[in-house]
Formats: C-alpha cells, sequence, structure tokens
C-alpha cells in the first residue's frame, strides 16, 4: 500500500497535469473557468484533508480530529471510504455539519440567503465533487497498483524464480 506521502506526491502531479489540460480546454471558453478553479480545489481538499486512509498514518491536518469518529465505524479500504463515487458521497454527508457552517459565513459575508448560495453555485459545487472523485478514484488505484506491486515482488524474490537459497 502507499504511504500518505507516496498518495500526496502522486495526487500533487497528477492534478497539475490535469488543471493544465483542462486549462488548454478551456482558454477559449473562459464561461467554464470553475472546472480551472473549483476541480483542483475538491482534488487538493480531499488529498489532504479528506483522504480515504482515516485510520493510517495520515493526519488529515486540522481535520484529523473530525475524522477520528468516522476511521473507528468505517474499516481500511472499506467501500464506505474507497470507492470513487460512493465514499466521496458517504465522506461528503459525514461532512455536511462543515459543509452547512462554510455556506453560513459565506451567506453572513455576502448577505444572500443559503439556497441561493447553492444555486447559484450548482457548476462550481459539481466540479469540486468531481476533483474529490478523481482523487479518491486515482488513491483506489495508487492502492490497487502498490498492492499488486508488493505481492508480485513477494512471489519472485520469496518463493520464486529469484529466490535466494
Amino acid at each position: 500500500m502507499s504511504t500518505g506521502k507516496q498518495h500526496e506526491l502522486r495526487n500533487l502531479v497528477t492534478i497539475a497535469i490535469l488543471s493544465f489540460i483542462i486549462f488548454m480546454f478551456i482558454a477559449v471558453d473562459y464561461s467554464q473557468f470553475y472546472w480551472l478553479f473549483w476541480l483542483p480545489v475538491g482534488f487538493v481538499f480531499t488529498t489532504f484533508y479528506a483522504s480515504s486512509d482515516f485510520d493510517q498514518e495520515r493526519k488529515h491536518g486540522f481535520m484529523a480530529w473530525y475524522w477520528r469518529p468516522f476511521a473507528k465505524l468505517v474499516p481500511h479500504r472499506s467501500p464506505l471510504s474507497h470507492w470513487p463515487g460512493l465514499g466521496t458521497i458517504i465522506k461528503d454527508i459525514y461532512l455536511t455539519p462543515v459543509w452547512i457552517a462554510i455556506g453560513f459565513f459565506v451567506t453572513g459575508m455576502l448577505n444572500i440567503s443559503f439556497e441561493i448560495l447553492i444555486i447559484s453555485n450548482q457548476k462550481q459545487i459539481i466540479s469540486f465533487f468531481v476533483g474529490q472523485c478523481l482523487a479518491d478514484g486515482l488513491h483506489l488505484i495508487f492502492d490497487i497498483e502498490s498492492t499488486f506491486v508488493k505481492t508480485t515482488s513477494n512471489k519472485l524474490f520469496k518463493r520464486g524464480k529469484y529466490a535466494r537459497n
């Protein structure tokens, strides 16, 4: 299994490349600019503060205290935490109090209603969620890849063709 630092580094390299690709597609049409901003924000937020490895070595930054109960309820590599889409939705449901607090803070600053904030920012919310799903998907791919490499190398070097006698 990849370490937290490996996940973070791979995710940052991937989001840099992905952001460049998105920029190249929207360079002509800046009405789609929210994808360039909110998708990477969702991706980075999930990488550092809402990663699937709650019970592992990662500390989740300033949100570590918030994730402790979730880590005790959801086992490691469970579909409830690791599957892109399903795990992302479950983590976002768990984060609902945080999202509501942020929403009320923004509505107070902008002097608008919560409903108007949500309705007027649907595309931004969707692109943030897509970024979260991509980060979760990449996390799962890296976990599968590292598990495959470890099991294959263990078979080769401990019992297989290149084993020491």
